[in-house]
């Protein structure tokens, strides 16, 4: 029989570790303690009540794009590059509305939140079709973003306890991962993606588990005396340490793995312009 070309047994390798890093990770999820977590539907019902359908959905929304972003991320299809305008855009758009959000609250907050994130990812998709390389850039930038955060998170109250001073954190990160994706932006995308969308799946999970971690992240990037006061009443718990440290273990792995796959399908050149017919993935430099 005729040995498999080398091509080919290297996309088989590839997918086989795509695969098993999507398996691994749901694996760990669902092994967790059920007392402290409480994945599942039926446990989920439970917490919350048959009523609060829209922290089911929310949860499992970020769950499953989480996981796809994990694995991906930066494989520069049409549908991994929707998914990145969805997840960065809707975020950000929940976290604009989160502050502006007056002190007597919303009318049918539930509900505004819900058509926020929805709409806004909808159109950040699209958005992110039409151009590509703005796109990147703001994905990049969102992923250090959550990768900062998840960091702050280390720590009962935040690393950081000021307000300034978590935002003065947060800002290398950000940054950092802007400027880098300029010059390398499909090599960033998918380590970028990698090593951040664990956590955004441990956020959808503690949707469901209420943990406190998703609660402790909302203080943090809230910018008044009421995020400060949520800030200082995180505590960094076993539950929340089980989490973190999975996400930050799958977190690499996950990266690094998206890393390298950029080099081999790309090169370790800078990569700038758009290739034709293909508007979601770019060409290298002349």
């Amino acid at each position: 029989m005729k040995s498999m070309p080398h091509f080919q047994a290297a996309a088989f390798n590839l997918h086989t570790t795509r695969m098993t890093l999507l398996l691994a990770l749901a694996a760990a999820t669902a092994h967790a303690d059920p007392a402290g977590f409480g994945i599942g539907l039926e446990t989920v019902l439970i917490l919350h009540g048959t009523e609060n359908w829209q922290t089911i959905l929310l949860g499992s929304v970020l769950v499953l794009i989480g996981l796809f972003l994990v694995v991906f991320g930066g494989n520069g299809s049409y549908l991994a590059l929707y998914a990145n305008g969805f997840l960065s855009v809707s975020s950000l758009a929940s976290l604009l509305t989160w502050n502006v959000e007056p002190a007597s609250g919303y009318t049918q907050r539930a509900a505004l939140y819900m058509a926020v994130y929805f709409i806004s990812g909808f159109v950040g998709g699209l958005v992110f079709g039409f151009l590509p390389f703005l796109g990147h850039l703001f994905a990049c930038a969102y992923y250090g973003l959550i990768l900062g955060i998840e960091l702050l998170c280390l720590s009962s109250g935040g690393l950081f306890t000021s307000i300034l001073g978590r935002q003065l954190f947060l800002v290398p990160f950000t940054i950092t991962a802007l400027l880098v994706s300029v010059y390398h932006p499909k090599h960033v995308l998918g380590a970028m993606a990698g090593l951040s969308c664990p956590f955004v799946v441990a956020l959808g999970i503690d949707l469901w588990a209420q943990t406190g971690l998703i609660e402790g992240v909302a203080g943090f990037m809230t910018l008044s005396e009421s995020g400060a006061e949520a800030s200082a009443r995180y505590v960094f718990d076993q539950p929340k340490q089980f989490i973190v440290a999975c996400s930050l273990v799958f977190g690499v792995v996950a990266g690094g793995l998206q890393y390298r796959v950029a080099v081999t399908r790309f090169g370790k050149g800078p990569q700038l312009g758009l290739e034709a017919g293909n508007a979601a993935v770019f060409v290298r430099a002349s």
